[in-house]
């Protein structure tokens, strides 16, 4: 029997391969895409992104030839850079085939994120320094180099060339991951930032370059045969001379006896305000307390697995009885109607064409019943007027982001700003007699301040202007003060402005950093919450006219000076009139941009096989060729599969020979089938907007298909249904399917909640293919929920199946 042994990897690559519909699951068949071209990029992108586009390609050549130069690279081609905004992925990301995607516009996850430099411009150089560094590691091997190169150093690269250290992103989780003794947790891209930091400031910068270039020749005498396959650990010995892993162990002690030195010297949470009790969780988003203070909403997660997050409602008093409303995935800024009845709060969703999108919900206390108050508006950070017949907040259709106000009645929106270009607003908040908002605005400069403008979008106004990242204002309780959280001095700390501008007063200065979140009803204090380092309780109420004055810290100078390390070959600053020369637009078409992702043939025990996979740039169009060739028995097998996602449903088109296989029951024992055939199949995926994970499929398939028994395992050779007999047929398919599941790390082995359906009709008929007819009809649902106060999961499956007609004994 011929066992075709890639039958893994072609699983993998064809994952791998799908581009934007891997990571949004739909297929975007409205959208039309067009192509400029510049010397060294391809920029791909959709109606709506012409503008876009055009900066993409100046930014894309301005930092083309500082990175190359970086990691000391001749040219390799062209560059593909696809560029989508229809769905809110705060993401981009590049493979070895030259190519980059983009989910360009992005509204707090910029500011908060990326500091003074731009969204665009940030990830267009962080995604390119990844296909460069590729293509520096690339040997014989291709792809498959990569596997044992870690993903921190791919990340760690990219960080330390293309962007400068911030204390919203990678300074905030060395901290946290230092201080609860959790650095193996780091997430690649802060462990990685940090680590390339300490390294080029232990051995210099060009150190990066030598590991990438290493390369370890098989000789025989003084001849080169080849290089042998690229090992990072390797390469790292013989240019830094110290081993892997005596330098992780040294950059860990590094970074405790900078962050736990830094903490020596700044003040305690504890000195700063009194404490907030809440119930204890494993994680917090953000809170919200109700008007009379006797419940504070939470966006937070029960243990540490959930995969989604929890809108809870928490009483105050000394039960701290918790209710859960909703759950999904939330913004941190949940807030209470006046009357304290209702919460709003910004939740992502699937809206129009499937796109993974941001809305403002409204969800009532009591009886949990919501509705949403926008549609499509890529809407955040709601907060209730005072009157609580309408909800202000923040949205986007293109690039720029505005304030809006809407009835709760389902009202048309109101614009209150009219921003356009690349201008992203955030955390917006009212003062207190309705008249003004403060909020958090990014503008072209890059740097996150705070600005005021009337209600009627008149007298718009910045009071803070620092390269460093402003945000998070409340309005002091007599109106004469706006509160912020700003990063200016190293950590999130909170600061006071008066309303008009002026002279800042810095409020606390803790090391573990403080965000504001709201004045307290009635009393007027602010409340702030710390970062998760420790637990999630450490909420304060800091009082509103605290001054303090912050310390210099004191430090030696190797633990203080890495973070402040930069690449000998610095990126320039964007000049966005220097623009560079273009051809196009024209239509894409995917044929003009087939690329090969991974091709490999190994030779095997008995024979030889292989595997190439290609697709087009958008991923619309992926074809698989995998199998093998065995000698000894003369004989082969493999698969041929075409993935077409250009219209709403997936289609698939796959032949196989001897290359699928079927372990199934069979009278007391089980059988194991070798199949051959051709399949076609359609599948949609659909959502129906009010949770994520509440997903639906139709799918419909035609196949025509040999089984071939191969194997029994405890068959009784006596049983009744007689010797399992090869079977050729051919026929059609239905598929229903249906499954709500929160995520969460058990999934995988012990499901705690959730609910699936599935109706599946099969009909094979002699009329096509083959010489059996018969139809099968299946009904299988499941559900599994935790009991309470338990660690016990009730688990129920029930399935239902019909046959009739003249069926091979295998199937009975």
């Amino acid at each position: 029997m011929f066992r075709f042994p890639l039958i893994t990897l072609f699983t993998l690559s064809l994952l791998h391969g799908q581009g934007f519909w891997l990571v949004n699951g739909r297929t975007h068949a409205e959208l039309r895409w067009q192509v400029i071209s510049t010397e060294h990029f391809n920029i791909i992108y959709h109606q709506g992104l012409d503008s876009v586009a055009r900066r993409s390609a100046a930014i894309a050549e301005q930092v083309y030839q500082p990175i190359m130069d970086q990691l000391e690279l001749d040219d390799f081609g062209t560059t593909d850079l696809v560029l989508t905004a229809e769905d809110e992925i705060a993401n981009g990301f590049a493979l070895p085939s030259n190519r980059i995607f983009i989910w360009a516009l992005q509204n707090d996850a910029a500011g908060r994120h990326t500091g003074s430099r731009k969204w665009l411009s940030t990830v267009i150089a962080h995604e390119f320094q990844h296909v460069a560094l590729f293509n520096g590691l690339k040997t014989w091997l291709g792809v498959w180099n990569f596997p044992w190169v870690p993903l921190w150093f791919v990340e760690g690269t990219a960080e330390y060339y293309t962007e400068t250290w911030r204390v919203g992103r990678s300074d905030n989780q060395l901290k946290i991951h230092t201080y609860k003794n959790i650095m193996d947790r780091l997430d690649p891209h802060d462990a990685g930032y940090a680590k390339l930091l300490y390294m080029a400031d232990k051995y210099g910068d060009s150190t990066i370059t030598r590991i990438v270039h290493y390369r370890d020749p098989l000789k025989v005498g003084d001849r080169v045969l080849l290089n042998q396959p690229y090992r990072f650990g390797r390469a790292f010995k013989q240019v830094t001379g110290q081993s892997l892993d005596q330098f992780n162990e040294e950059w860990r002690r590094a970074m405790h006896t900078t962050y736990y030195s830094v903490r020596g010297q700044k003040e305690g949470v504890d000195e700063v305000g009194e404490p907030v009790i809440l119930p204890r969780l494993a994680a917090i988003r953000g809170l919200s307390f109700s008007p009379d203070s006797s419940r504070v909403a939470v966006v937070g997660r029960a243990d540490q697995g959930m995969g989604d997050w929890s809108l809870y409602v928490v009483s105050t008093d000394s039960t701290h009885r918790r209710v859960e409303v909703s759950y999904g995935y939330f913004g941190d800024r949940p807030a209470w109607s006046p009357d304290g009845k209702s919460l709003a709060v910004a939740q992502y969703h699937r809206g129009r064409n499937g796109s993974l999108l941001w809305d403002i919900r409204i969800i009532d206390v009591q009886d949990r019943r919501a509705r949403w108050l926008t549609s499509n508006a890529r809407a955040a950070d709601p907060v209730w007027s005072l009157d609580g017949e309408s909800i202000l907040y923040v949205a986007h259709s293109g690039e720029a982001t505005n304030l809006y106000l809407a009835d709760i009645k389902g009202g048309k929106a109101q614009a209150i700003t009219a921003f356009t270009g690349d201008v992203q607003v955030q955390d917006p908040t009212w003062s207190p007699d309705g008249a003004s908002i403060a909020f958090a605005v990014q503008e072209g400069d890059g740097y996150m301040d705070i600005a005021v403008v009337g209600s009627d979008g008149a007298g718009y106004m910045k009071v803070t202007h620092d390269p460093q990242v402003d945000l998070a204002p409340l309005w002091s309780a007599d109106g004469q003060w706006i509160i912020f959280t700003s990063y200016r001095d190293g950590a999130a700390n909170l600061y006071r402005v008066p309303v008009s501008g002026g002279a800042i007063s810095p409020m606390t200065d803790v090391a573990e950093g403080l965000t504001a979140i709201q004045i307290m009803p009635k009393s007027g204090t602010v409340v702030a919450l710390t970062l998760g380092d420790v637990d999630t309780v450490r909420v304060r109420q800091v009082p509103p006219n605290r001054t303090v004055e912050p310390d210099t810290v004191i430090m030696r100078d190797p633990y203080a000076r890495w973070r402040q390390g930069r690449p000998a070959i610095p990126l320039p600053e964007i000049d966005f009139g220097q623009v560079p020369a273009t051809t196009g637009p024209v239509p894409y078409h995917w044929r003009r941009s087939w690329r090969p992702l991974a091709r490999l043939v190994v030779p095997t025990f008995t024979g030889i096989a292989g595997l190439g996979y290609w697709s087009d740039v958008l991923g619309k169009n992926q074809l698989l060729v995998a199998g093998g060739i065995d000698v000894r028995r003369r004989d082969w097998g493999g698969v041929v599969s075409w993935i077409n996602t250009s219209g709403v449903p997936f289609v698939t088109l796959t032949g196989y020979r001897r290359a699928r296989f079927r372990v199934r029951g069979f009278g007391d024992g089980y059988l194991l089938e070798e199949m051959s055939g051709v399949e076609a199949g359609i599948r949609y995926p659909f959502n129906l907007g009010r949770s994520l994970s509440d997903n639906h499929s139709l799918a419909v398939f035609l196949r025509a298909s040999q089984r071939r028994p191969t194997d029994v395992f405890a068959v009784d050779p006596l049983a009744r249904l007689g010797p399992p007999l090869p079977v050729t047929e051919s026929g059609i398919a239905a598929v229903y399917q249906w499954k709500t599941q929160r995520p969460h790390r058990s999934s995988a082995y012990l499901p705690r909640q959730g609910s699936g359906l599935q109706i599946r009709f099969d009909l094979y008929s002699s009329l096509i293919f083959g010489n059996w007819d018969y139809s099968k009809g299946e009904v299988e649902l499941f559900t599994h929920r935790r009991i309470p106060r338990t660690p016990l999961v009730l688990f129920l499956r029930g399935l239902g199946t019909a046959l009739a007609g003249d069926l091979p004994p295998q199937d009975f």
